[in-house]
């Protein structure tokens, strides 16, 4: 099933263990929650969302103290493996991400928009991503730098993206 954790409020919440399989993307906005040896699949076929996001433009911040550890997101899905949008105090710790498609391949042409990155950190602050590993299975990618398969660090507003660490990470 899916996950949609959307408040301008606490959870409190820890999610452990559990496989999460859905063409809808996954959502956590809101504050303390912490995902470990989760497994999120899957997501829609075109957009501009991703598989799993964490945070969100409805609400300021759109997420607040999220860790995920020891946790895998894979499959088709919309135009990021995991994006963290407008959050602030998250941690993504041992996240492996492959990106499988979406974001066009799903779309009236391919050539529409090529698939996109695996981790997307927007207009985020106090983020930390400790030993995460991104892999393109696709090799379809564009030669933009958001289509490689790549960890970004991204910002309309430079103000809005900082203390952001990355950390023994790598994309293949």
């Amino acid at each position: 099933g899916g996950l949609r954790l959307y408040r301008d409020g606490e959870f409190y919440l820890e999610l452990a263990g559990l496989r999460f399989v859905d063409v809808a993307a996954k959502q956590v906005a809101g504050g303390h929650v912490r995902l470990t040896g989760c497994s999120f699949v899957g997501g829609p076929d075109r957009g501009n969302v991703a598989s799993l996001a964490i945070g969100t433009n409805d609400f300021a911040p759109g997420a607040w103290n999220v860790e995920a550890a020891d946790t895998i997101a894979y499959g088709l899905g919309g135009r990021y493996a995991i994006l963290v949008y407008r959050a602030q105090d998250v941690v993504l710790r041992r996240v492996v991400v492959r990106k499988d498609g979406g974001w066009g391949l799903g779309g009236p042409s391919t050539t529409e928009y090529e698939p996109e990155g695996g981790l997307m950190f927007y207009e985020s602050s106090r983020v930390l991503c400790d030993e995460c590993v991104v892999l393109d299975s696709l090799k379809e990618s564009d030669d933009s730098a958001e289509a490689l398969g790549a960890i970004i660090v991204n910002s309309h507003d430079a103000t809005l993206a900082t203390d952001i660490e990355i950390r023994a990470s790598i994309s293949i």
